[in-house]
């Protein structure tokens, strides 16, 4: 899959879903797209917070800090590219539908590239949690629209399936970020209580 799909995904979703789910694809090629996606917007979002570092050094808010903030991130993104269709495809038979892993990768990296490309918005400092906002409202639509589709999962059952995945993946993403925070506060903690690293 290549990363040029992302713009049909975001401007004519419906055919371009049909297009998409009947297509092969073979993991490997998803995957990819995938991580590139999301190193592009960390990336983007990390040059966003180096704009704003100067005026946040005061209280602590090094260069080294958003660094270390934007790889973990990265690190937690793709660690959950992999746990989260595994997720979306053991949920699906409970609510009548099927265990399939391509399927639900397939599903989690459609939705989730508006939220990522949304990211990339992320480099405007002060503008880019629009970008982030409006992504994320994009990836939720998608999710609803295609989950019960992809994952086989009846429509009078969709709206228990959608509830149960999505809270799973919140819970999951809640925990990257806590573990985010904490190694980034227990590497750089002291330095953002007193300004210590502003020079580092």
């Amino acid at each position: 899959m290549q990363i040029g799909r992302a713009i049909p995904i975001l401007t004519s979703e419906r055919t371009e879903w049909t297009r998409y789910m009947a297509e092969e694809n073979e993991r490997g090629s998803l995957i990819s797209y995938a991580i590139m996606l999301i190193v592009i917007s960390n990336a983007a979002k990390l040059i966003g917070s180096l704009f704003i570092s100067t005026g946040l050094a005061f209280i602590g808010f090094s260069s080294t800090y958003w660094i270390a903030t934007h790889a973990l991130t990265i690190v937690f993104e793709i660690i959950a590219l992999f746990i989260t269709p595994m997720i979306l495809s053991k949920v699906a038979p409970s609510f009548g539908g099927q265990s399939n892993d391509l399927n639900a990768l397939k599903l989690y990296v459609f939705c989730m590239t508006p939220a990522w490309i949304g990211g990339i918005l992320g480099i405007i400092p002060f503008l880019g949690w629009l970008g982030a906002l409006a992504g994320g409202i994009f990836a939720i639509y998608l999710f609803w629209q295609h989950s019960a589709d992809a994952m086989g999962v009846p429509e009078e059952k969709k709206v228990g399936y959608v509830v149960v995945a999505a809270v799973c993946i919140v819970v999951l993403y809640l925990i990257f970020g806590a573990i985010t925070a904490t190694i980034a506060g227990a590497m750089f903690g002291a330095a953002i209580l007193t300004g210590g690293l502003h020079r580092f």
